[in-house]
Order: structure tokens, then sequence, then C-alpha cells
């Protein structure tokens, strides 16, 4: 099985956001690391063929910062 690892550092209140659209979504592993001045890393892991339909958490990402 292919594996595909997004991860994001957001605002507390983004983070909160990424919980609840995870609840729509199959995934292999989350997790959400404390970091300073009110910021969360978030990390999922999705398969990788499930990983495009994940499109929302795109959303919180410049455009040019997404790599592949």
């Amino acid at each position: 099985m292919a594996l595909r690892l997004i991860e994001m550092v957001l605002s507390e209140d983004e983070g909160i956001t990424v919980r609840k659209l995870l609840k729509n979504h199959t995934i292999v592993e989350q997790r959400q690391v404390r970091l300073p001045e009110n910021k969360v890393m978030v990390r999922i892991l999705l398969e990788a063929e499930k990983s495009e339909s994940a499109g929302p958490f795109h959303n919180f990402l410049p455009r040019n910062s997404f790599q592949r």
C-alpha cells in the first residue's frame, strides 16, 4: 500500500477545522503537535490513491508552497 503524508503548520483555529474535515475522510493516522505562538503541526497519513480526495486540506496552503 502506497502512503502519502500531508504535513502543515497552521493556527490552532485552522487545526480545529482540519480535525473536523478529517471526520469525512478515511485516514491511516493523524497527529497534531502544539507549537509556540498558537500554532499546531498537523500530520495526516493517507493511502496515496485516496489522497486526491483530500482536496480540502490543500486550501490551507499557499498556492506556491504545495509540494508533491
